[in-house]
């Protein structure tokens, strides 16, 4: 409460000389919400006398009136600009999806058809076999995959459906196929590899 502000060391002028205004006397109440003040609402040049203390309790009761108001408008601008941001995260998220998967799918579907010509390259020259043709497979089955597990991530990232059954069954695929080529490395025993394949099936299959 100023009754003078010509005489107040803290009051701002600058109001006055902007505007063309003398301020002559004030009032200042914060305007309270629960446990912090978001700010304060001040009324100036009273018509009759000096402000005193029913005018507080008034304008108390008037900044209490106007703190939610004021602070829902400010989570609303807040939220709002959220939300543009939000919009702008995701365009440059589906940007990054879109790109990684070209720059995956690409040189995944270049190795495939790779592989493909060079069987028909061995079978060309007769140097095929069933333990090469087997090493062929075993790498398209793995970018294949790769591919699906691309997918895969593709759809969490958009929010999709996911499952879990699928991956669990690939991982348990890539599992045999790494056992394939670690017993193909220390044994020529085609039964091995056979019983152990089924023991996976019967242990692991739905």
């Amino acid at each position: 409460m100023i009754p003078d502000a010509s005489q107040c060391s803290f009051f701002l002028r600058r109001v006055d000389e902007e505007t063309g205004l003398v301020t002559q006397n004030m009032l200042s109440v914060p305007i309270p919400l629960q446990d912090r003040t978001i700010g304060v609402v001040a009324v100036v040049n009273k018509f009759h006398g000096e402000f005193d203390t029913t005018d507080t309790e008034l304008l108390s009761m008037v900044a209490g009136t106007i703190a939610l108001p004021i602070e829902n408008t400010r989570i609303n601008e807040a939220l709002r600009k959220s939300y543009k941001e939000l919009k702008t995260m995701n365009r440059a998220k589906d940007k990054v999806i879109n790109h990684l998967a070209h720059e995956l799918k690409t040189p995944v579907s270049v190795l495939g058809a790779s592989m493909t010509l060079l069987s028909r390259k061995l079978n060309a020259l007769g140097l095929n076999s069933q333990p090469v043709e087997n090493i062929l497979n075993r790498g398209r089955r793995n970018l294949q995959r790769i591919l699906d597990i691309q997918y895969e991530v593709e759809d969490l990232l958009r929010k999709k459906e996911f499952k879990a059954y699928p991956l669990l069954t690939r991982l348990l695929d890539a599992c045999r196929d790494e056992l394939d080529s670690l017993m193909a490395l220390e044994t020529e025993h085609k039964e091995i590899l056979d019983s152990v394949h089924h023991s996976l099936d019967r242990i692991f299959n739905p």
